[in-house]
C-alpha cells in the first residue's frame, strides 16, 4: 500500500510517518525507556500485591509501547532503512 492510501490512527503515527531521519522515534524511545525504568524502581520498591501487579501491568505496557513506536516507524520506512540505504 502507497502513502497515498494509508490510514493514520493518530498523531504518533502521523509524526512517526514524517520522520525519515527518526529523531522524533528516538524521543519516543528515551522517553518511554525513562518510565519505564521509573516504574520499574517504584515497582521494585517493596509495594503490596495488588499495587505491585498493577506497575508491573504498567512495565509491561510501556515495553509493548516501545515496540509499537519501532515497528510502526520501520512500517512507514522500510525503503529507508533497506540495503540499497545503507551504501
Amino acid at each position: 500500500m502507497d502513502d497515498a492510501k494509508q490510514i493514520s490512527l493518530s498523531v504518533t503515527e502521523d509524526r512517526l510517518m514524517a520522520d525519515a531521519n527518526g529523531e522524533y522515534r528516538c524521543q519516543l524511545l528515551e522517553k518511554l525507556a525513562a518510565e519505564t525504568r521509573d516504574l520499574k524502581a517504584h515497582r521494585n520498591s517493596g509495594l503490596s500485591p495488588s499495587s505491585f501487579s498493577c506497575a508491573d501491568a504498567l512495565v509491561k505496557a510501556m515495553e509493548e509501547a516501545a515496540k509499537v513506536v519501532e515497528l510502526t516507524w520501520h512500517k512507514h520506512h522500510q525503503a529507508d532503512t533497506g540495503p540499497a540505504a545503507q551504501v
